[in-house]
């Protein structure tokens, strides 16, 4: 029986002429990098307690807890860490909708836009807007590289093991307390002072 199987797939494949098994073998090989690709990032996934932002300022306080004045950390950058339950929904909901509306309805990467900014960069012959998600940033932020193809790829694969292993406010909350707020001020709570 399992004789007859394998002679009947013999019979079929050397049906295909070459051109349709080279088509075939390619079309196998890619499925499986595809799959390949977006399962490694499960294997090692980048988790919350991960990105613990060691660097942080020291802020003095008097006894009323009023701030005296800060030591910039050794990077010198003043950051201040908030859990997302202690910000305004408000401020959430207005980076949300600047920097990516569906944040909530898609997974590192959002194929709506990276298909619309490609077609607008074809019709362009220039780039004209980004695709980047929320996610993407936090990775620019983790891993500031240049803007070459390579160091997008990396970012989508950071973006990839992000989302693998942090859940969508765990992201938000990295991301809002990473935030560029001028000068050397980063995260909304450094800003806040």
């Amino acid at each position: 029986m399992r004789n007859s199987i394998n002679i009947i797939k013999q019979k079929i494949w050397l049906r295909l002429n070459p051109k349709h098994r080279c088509a075939v073998k390619l079309f196998l090989g890619l499925a499986l990098l595809g799959i390949t690709v977006r399962t490694l990032p499960y294997l090692a996934p980048i988790r919350a307690k991960d990105l613990v932002q060691d660097d942080l300022a020291v802020e003095f306080r008097d006894r009323n807890g009023l701030s005296l004045g800060t030591i910039l950390s050794r990077d010198q950058d003043h950051t201040a860490v908030v859990p997302l339950d202690q910000i305004s929904p408000h401020f959430i909901h207005a980076i949300l909708a600047a920097e990516d509306g569906e944040f909530y309805h898609h997974g590192a990467l959002e194929m709506r836009a990276i298909m619309r900014s490609l077609i607008e960069a074809i019709e362009a012959k220039r780039i004209v807007s980004g695709a980047s998600t929320i996610t993407m940033q936090l990775a620019r932020m983790l891993e500031p590289n240049p803007r070459t193809l390579p160091a997008k790829f990396q970012e989508i694969w950071l973006s990839w093991r992000l989302a693998a292993g942090m859940s969508k406010d765990e992201i938000l909350a990295a991301y809002i307390n990473r935030l560029p707020m001028g000068g050397n001020i980063y995260g909304l709570e450094a800003a806040a002072r």
